[in-house]
C-alpha cells in the first residue's frame, strides 16, 4: 500500500478553453500508481476510485492508494477494465482473458477461466457483464455466455459487421469481425456504414448513450443511432478511445495522442478542449460523485480537476502578491518589486502594468482615484494612469472616513488628507500601527498585539486589555455592535463594540483554522482566506450562532491552501494565494459541503486482523481476557476534502478521543463492557456517528468471573462461619469455665466467711461464757476484799476490771452482734451507728428505707461491709462526716456510703482487691459471696460507694 497525501503533486492544466485555466492534480508512479500507463478509470458504489494498468490494478479513497499485483491474487497483471456486478465485487478483464474480481477485500479468480480462456484462443475478451452467476462478453468475432454451472455458450458475429448487443436496459455488448466493416448491427437490423479511407484502426470501437440516442465509434468516426437509421454526425481529431457522458449531461470524446473534447450540443458546433491534455492519448474520462473529473492515460498516470468551475489564473512572474485592490474597472494587484497590475475581471487578461519601484504594500481606492503606497512613498493615481507622488514617507496602512477623507499611518504618525491627496494634518500618537481602519467616528488602529480605538480627532478612547494578546491583522464590522476580529495564530474573534468581550473561533474553539489573512463580505457571505483554504459562511447565521461553513482547498481546485488576499467583482470572487489567482463563481459557495463516506480498513486484535462487517447491526467483539489490544483502521472516500476530524469513545459518559492519524487504538483494556461510538466533522462544529456503535466484551480471567467470585464469597463465609463458631463454642467453655472457677471461689470465700463467722461465734460464746463470767466472778471477789478496806488501790483495782470488762463486751459485740438474729439488720446497725457517735468525733449519719427482714447470710456480711467501711473511715479518711444510706427492697439491698475525707489514691485501672491495706478487698469478697456488685469512686473530696445485693438470687442460693 502506496500512501497518497491530500497534497498531491500539484500541476496546472493551462487549457485555452474560454481563456480559463484549471488546478488540479497528476497522479502517476511517483504518487502510487504501479504505472502510467493506464487503460481505465473506474468508481464503484462504495466511491472508491480504480485504477487498471499495465502493472495491476490500484484502489484510491483520496488519500492512500492500494496496489494489487500478482502477489495479492491478479495473476494476469495487465487490467483493460472493470466492471461491477449486483454483488457488488469488482471484475478485472485482463489481457490474458482470464477474469478476476474483488470481493471483500480479497482478489479471487473466476472458478470457470480454463473454459473461458480456451473458448477465447487468443481473441481479446472486450466487455463482460454479470447478474446471478452468470456472465456475458464480447469477444472480436463472437459474443459468449457462462451460467451458473459453468456450460459456456458461443454466438459468432457476421463477418464485416460490427454487432451491438443488448442485454438488458443501459447493459450492452459490441462485436466485431476484424475485416474492413461495412455494416452496424443493431437489435438485429444491419445499417450500411460508410468508413473513409484514411479509417485504419477498426479494432477500436466504443458506444455511448446520449440525450436518448446511441454514439458509436469506429476509429475517428462518430456515428449516431435514433432508433430508426445509424448516420456519421462527427469526425474528431483523432482514434477514438473512449465516449462518456458527465453530470451535466455533456459528452466527452477521448483520442489517442490528440487529448479530449467536450461536446455540449448534438450539432458539435460547441466543442471544448483541454490544451495541457493535447498530446495524451485519454482512454477513459470519469465524473465522480463529487464532480471532479478524471482523465486516465497511456502516457502519464490519469489527471484530476476536481471542479470546472473554479479557473485559474497564473501569476506572470514569481514575485509575491503584497496587495490586491478591487475596483469597478479592473483588479489590481501589487507585487514585492514594485510592479502594479491591472486584470481584466471578466477576461482574467492583464491591461496594464505600471512599475512603482519597490515593494507595494497598500492599495487603497476612493472617488476614481487609487491609493497606492510603497516602502519609500504613496502615489494617488487617476483613470487615465495618471499619478503623482504625494506623500515621501512609509505608510503602513490606509482607510476612508465616512466623509471621504483619507487616513494614513506609519511609525509612530497619523495622517489626515483630502481627496486630492492634500495632507489636512498629521500627529504622532507614540505607537508604531501595521494597519488602519475607519469605522464611522472611529478610527481601529493595530499594533503588534492587541487593538487601539481613536477617535477622528485622534484622542484615544479604549485599548481593550481583553485583545491584548491578540496578533490581529483584519479588522470587519459586521453589523453597529460587532466587529470580526481575524488574527494570526488564534483564528477570529467576534467581538461586542461596547464591552468588547468576544467569542473565538480556532481549531479548539468549533473552528478549522488559525490564521485569518484575509476577509470580505461578499452578498450576505463572509470569506475567509486561511492557511487551510477558503471558508465561506453566512453572516446572519454567524451572528446567530448557529453557522455552518464551506470549505474550499487545493482539493477543490486552488492552487495552495494559504489565501491571502480576496477581490470581488460582480459574479464572483478572486482569490489570490501562493500559488496563483483562483476565480469563484458566486453560485459555487452554493453548493453544500457533503460528509466522505467512512469505511472500515482493518480491525485487529493483538496483531491478528478480525474479520468485522462495519455495516452489520449485530457486529460485536468479544474477546478473552487476553486479547484486549484493539486496533481500528479507517479511511474517508473524498477527492476533495481529507481535512476531517475524528473522536471517538468507549462509553457515552466518558470524554471524547481525538484521533488524527486515520487509527483507533485501544490498548490493554481492563475487563469489561465498552461501546465504542466514532464520529467526524469537517468544519468542527457538527458532528456526526459515522460508525454504527460497535459493543466491546472483553472476558474477565476466570478467577475475576462472577459465579468464582459467588463461590469464594460464599466459601469465605463459610470459613468465617466455622471460624467464629469455635471461638464460640472456645468462648462458651471458657466461660463456663471461669463460671465453675468463679462459683467454686466464690463458694470458697462463702465458705471461708462463714466459717469466720462461726469461729467469731465461737470465740465470743467463749468469752462471754467463760472468761466475761470469770471476771465478773472476780471482780464480786475483789470487790468483796477492798470493801474491808478503805484504800484507794481497791478502788483502782475495781475500776479496772470493771474497764476490762467493757472492752471485753466490746469485743464479743464485734465478733458477734448482739440481736441481728433477733432484731435484724437495721436496729443493729443503727445500734452500732450510735455507738460510734459516741465514742468518735465524726458524725455519721445513718438513713434507712425499708423495713424488709434479709436472711442471717445478707444481715451479717452486709454488717460486716458497714463495719468495715466505718472501721476504714475513722482510722484513714481524716473525715468530719460520714453518711450510709440503707434501702431496702423486696427483691434489692441498695447501700450507698459517702465520707468527706481525704480520699483513697488507687490507679484507675486497679481493682478494690488490690487495695489490702485499707480491708477493701475484704468488702468486695463479702461482696461478691453474696452476689452483689460494689461501685467505687474516690478523690480528694472523700469517698464514695455503691453497693447493690440481689436479694432474689441470695434466697435461691
Amino acid at each position: 500500500m502506496v500512501k497518497v497525501f491530500s497534497l498531491l503533486w500539484m500541476w496546472l492544466i493551462v487549457c485555452s478553453c474560454l481563456a480559463q485555466s484549471f488546478a488540479g492534480h497528476a497522479i502517476s508512479v511517483s504518487e502510487g500508481l504501479p504505472s502510467s500507463e493506464v487503460y481505465e478509470v473506474f468508481q464503484d458504489s462504495k466511491g472508491f476510485i480504480w485504477f487498471a494498468t499495465d502493472n495491476g490494478v490500484a484502489k484510491f479513497d483520496g488519500k492512500q492508494m492500494q496496489n494489487f499485483h500478482i502477489q495479492e491474487g491478479l495473476k494476469d497483471p495487465v487490467v483493460f477494465g472493470f466492471f461491477e456486478d449486483d454483488q457488488k465485487r469488482i471484475w478485472f478483464r485482463t489481457f490474458s482473458g482470464q477474469l478476476f474480481y474483488y470481493e471483500k477485500e480479497i482478489i479471487r479468480p473466476y472458478q470457470w477461466n480454463n473454459k473461458l480462456t480456451a473458448l477465447l484462443q487468443r481473441n481479446l475478451l472486450t466487455a463482460i457483464y454479470s447478474k446471478d452467476n452468470q456472465l456475458w462478453f464480447s469477444a472480436e468475432k463472437f459474443f459468449g455466455k457462462v451460467d451458473s454451472v459453468g456450460n459456456i455458450f458461443k454466438e459468432p458475429v457476421d463477418k464485416a459487421d460490427l454487432t451491438y448487443k443488448v442485454i438488458e436496459k443501459n447493459c450492452f455488448l459490441v462485436a466485431s469481425d476484424n475485416i474492413r466493416m461495412r455494416f452496424v448491427k443493431i437489435n438485429s437490423q444491419r445499417f450500411p456504414i460508410h468508413l473513409t479511407s484514411d479509417v485504419q484502426e477498426q479494432k477500436i470501437h466504443c458506444v455511448q448513450f446520449w440525450k436518448g440516442k446511441l454514439y458509436l465509434a469506429i476509429d475517428s468516426m462518430l456515428f449516431v443511432f435514433d432508433g430508426k437509421s445509424l448516420s456519421h454526425v462527427f469526425t474528431g481529431k483523432g482514434n477514438i478511445l473512449t465516449l462518456s457522458v458527465d453530470k451535466t449531461d455533456y459528452l466527452w470524446i477521448g483520442y489517442r495522442d490528440k487529448g479530449v473534447t467536450r461536446v455540449e450540443d448534438t450539432m458539435f458546433k460547441k466543442l471544448w478542449s483541454i490544451a495541457y491534455l493535447s498530446t495524451r492519448s485519454v482512454t477513459k474520462i470519469l465524473q465522480d460523485h463529487e464532480g471532479g473529473f478524471w482523465f486516465s492515460s497511456l502516457e502519464k498516470g490519469v489527471y484530476y480537476i476536481p471542479n470546472l468551475d473554479i479557473s485559474y489564473i497564473p501569476y506572470t512572474d514569481e514575485s509575491k502578491t503584497t496587495a490586491v485592490l478591487s475596483t469597478p474597472q479592473v483588479i489590481l494587484t501589487g507585487n514585492q518589486t514594485g510592479i502594479l497590475s491591472a486584470y481584466d475581471p471578466m477576461s482574467g487578461n492583464i491591461r496594464w502594468q505600471q512599475p512603482l519601484g519597490t515593494y507595494i504594500n497598500n492599495l487603497f481606492y476612493t472617488n476614481a482615484k487609487v491609493w497606492a503606497s510603497t516602502l519609500q512613498s504613496t502615489f494617488l493615481i487617476d483613470s487615465v494612469l495618471h499619478y503623482k507622488k504625494i506623500y515621501d514617507v512609509y505608510v503602513a496602512g490606509l482607510t476612508k472616513d465616512r466623509k471621504d477623507n483619507v487616513w494614513a499611518t506609519g511609525f509612530v504618525r497619523i495622517t489626515q488628507f483630502d481627496q486630492q491627496g492634500n495632507c489636512l494634518f498629521f500627529q504622532n500618537v507614540g505607537h508604531s500601527y501595521r494597519k488602519i481602519i475607519a469605522d464611522d467616528t472611529l478610527l481601529y488602529l493595530l499594533p503588534r498585539l492587541g487593538l487601539h480605538v481613536y477617535t477622528t480627532g485622534l484622542s484615544l478612547v479604549s485599548a481593550p486589555p481583553q485583545l491584548a494578546g491578540f496578533k490581529i491583522i483584519n479588522v470587519t464590522s459586521l453589523n453597529d455592535s460587532v466587529l470580526l476580529l481575524g488574527t494570526v495564530g488564534s483564528g477570529f474573534l467576534l467581538v461586542d463594540k461596547k464591552s468588547w468581550n468576544y467569542r473565538q473561533f480556532d481549531v479548539n474553539h468549533s473552528f478549522i483554522a488559525n490564521n485569518i489573512y484575509a476577509v470580505l463580505k461578499a452578498k450576505s457571505l463572509l470569506w475567509l482566506g486561511t492557511e487551510k483554504g477558503i471558508i465561506t459562511m453566512d453572516i446572519s447565521s454567524l451572528l446567530k450562532g448557529n453557522f455552518t461553513f464551506n470549505n474550499i482547498t487545493q482539493s477543490n481546485g486552488l492552487p495552495s491552501n494559504r489565501i491571502a488576499f480576496f477581490a470581488e467583482t460582480p459574479q464572483s470572487v478572486w482569490a489570490f494565494s501562493d500559488g496563483g489567482i483562483s476565480v469563484i463563481p458566486y453560485t459555487f459557495t452554493h453548493k453544500k459541503a457533503t460528509f466522505p463516506p467512512f469505511y472500515l480498513k482493518q480491525l485487529q486484535v493483538n496483531n491478528h486482523s478480525v474479520s468485522l462487517h462495519a455495516d452489520s447491526q449485530h457486529s460485536e467483539i468479544d474477546l478473552p481476557y487476553t486479547e484486549n489490544n484493539i486496533k481500528l483502521d479507517f479511511g474517508y472516500i473524498s477527492f476533495t476534502n481529507q481535512t476531517i476530524l475524528t473522536r471517538y469513545r468507549l462509553d457515552g459518559k466518558s470524554r471524547w478521543i481525538s484521533s488524527p492519524d486515520r487509527s483507533i487504538q485501544l490498548t490493554s483494556l481492563a475487563p469489561g463492557e465498552y461501546y465504542l461510538e466514532i464520529e467526524s466533522s469537517i468544519d468542527n462544529i457538527h458532528w456526526q456517528n459515522v460508525f454504527i456503535p460497535l459493543p466491546i466484551h472483553i472476558h474477565p480471567p476466570w478467577w475475576q468471573r462472577w459465579y468464582v467470585w459467588l463461590s469464594a464469597f460464599a466459601l469465605s463465609l463459610l470459613l468465617i462461619y466455622i471460624y467464629y463458631y469455635n471461638r464460640l463454642l472456645i468462648y462458651k467453655q471458657r466461660h463456663l469455665y471461669l463460671k465453675t472457677i468463679n462459683t467454686h471461689q466464690q463458694k470458697l470465700i462463702q465458705v471461708e466467711i462463714e466459717t469466720q463467722e462461726k469461729e467469731r461465734n465461737r470465740i465470743a460464746k467463749e468469752l462471754h461464757d467463760g472468761v466475761s463470767t470469770t471476771l465478773s466472778a472476780i471482780r464480786l471477789l475483789v470487790r468483796q476484799f477492798t470493801q474491808s478496806k478503805d484504800d484507794s488501790v481497791a478502788s483502782q483495782i475495781e475500776e479496772q476490771f470493771q474497764y476490762t470488762i467493757e472492752e471485753l463486751k466490746a469485743i464479743i459485740y464485734a465478733l458477734t452482734p448482739a440481736g441481728l438474729d433477733r432484731y435484724g439488720l437495721t436496729s443493729v446497725v443503727k445500734e452500732y451507728v450510735d455507738r460510734l457517735n459516741k465514742a468518735t468525733p465524726i458524725k455519721i449519719d445513718l438513713t434507712v428505707y425499708g423495713t424488709q427482714t434479709y436472711t442471717p447470710a445478707i444481715n451479717i456480711q452486709v454488717f460486716r461491709v458497714i463495719q468495715e467501711l466505718l472501721a476504714n473511715s475513722v482510722k484513714h479518711s481524716q473525715a468530719e462526716k460520714i453518711t450510709i444510706h440503707l434501702n431496702l427492697f423486696e427483691d434489692l439491698l441498695n447501700l450507698v456510703y459517702e465520707d468527706d475525707g481525704t480520699g483513697i489514691l488507687t490507679d484507675e485501672n486497679s481493682s478494690i482487691q488490690k487495695q489490702q491495706g485499707f480491708g477493701l478487698g475484704n468488702i468486695e469478697s463479702r461482696i461478691r459471696a453474696i452476689q452483689g456488685t460494689i461501685q467505687f469512686e474516690s478523690s480528694h473530696l472523700g469517698v464514695s460507694y455503691m453497693i447493690d445485693i440481689p436479694i432474689l438470687v441470695n434466697l435461691h442460693d
